[in-house]
C-alpha cells in the first residue's frame, strides 16, 4: 500500500491532508473530500488553486478589518491599500516630510514604518527617488 502523504506522484499529499482531503484507501489514487474525488495526478493544480483562493480570502478579510479600524472614506483607503505602488509612494512622501521635520534620513523613517533594516529601507527609498525623477 502506498503512503499517499509522503509518496504521492503529485508530491502534495501532506498539503491535501491539511486542506481536508482524505488519502486514498487503496492504490487507485483517488483523494476524497465530501462528494468530491480527484486523482492524485490531478491534485497539484487543484490544491494550488485552493491555496490561491484561501490567500485572496485572507487578504480580503484583513483589508476589511483594517478599513473598519480607519477613520475616513473607506473607498479612498481601499484604493490606496490595494495599490502597492501608490502605497509605497505615499509612504515615501510621508518619509521625506518626517525626515525634514525630524532631521533624519528618509530611509530611516521607512525603516520605522516597515520594520526593515537600513538596506531594504534604503533600497525602497532609492527606487522611489528614481521613479520620482
Amino acid at each position: 500500500m502506498i503512503d499517499w502523504e509522503h509518496e504521492s506522484d503529485s508530491r502534495m499529499g501532506d498539503v491535501a491532508l491539511l486542506l481536508g482531503w482524505e488519502a486514498p484507501e487503496d492504490d487507485g489514487g483517488f483523494w476524497i473530500r465530501g462528494d468530491s474525488q480527484v486523482h492524485d495526478s490531478d491534485l497539484r493544480p487543484l490544491l494550488v488553486a485552493e491555496i490561491e483562493q484561501l490567500t485572496r480570502d485572507i487578504r480580503q478579510e484583513r483589508l476589511e478589518f483594517l478599513l473598519d479600524e480607519l477613520n475616513g472614506p473607506r473607498e479612498s483607503f481601499r484604493a490606496l491599500l490595494t495599490d502597492s505602488v501608490m502605497l509605497v509612494r505615499h509612504m515615501c512622501d510621508y518619509a521625506e516630510m518626517e525626515a525634514r521635520r525630524k532631521r533624519r534620513e528618509p530611509w530611516s523613517i521607512i525603516s520605522d514604518i516597515t520594520g526593515h533594516g537600513s538596506g531594504v529601507s534604503g533600497a525602497i527609498y532609492e527606487l522611489y527617488r528614481r521613479e520620482k525623477q
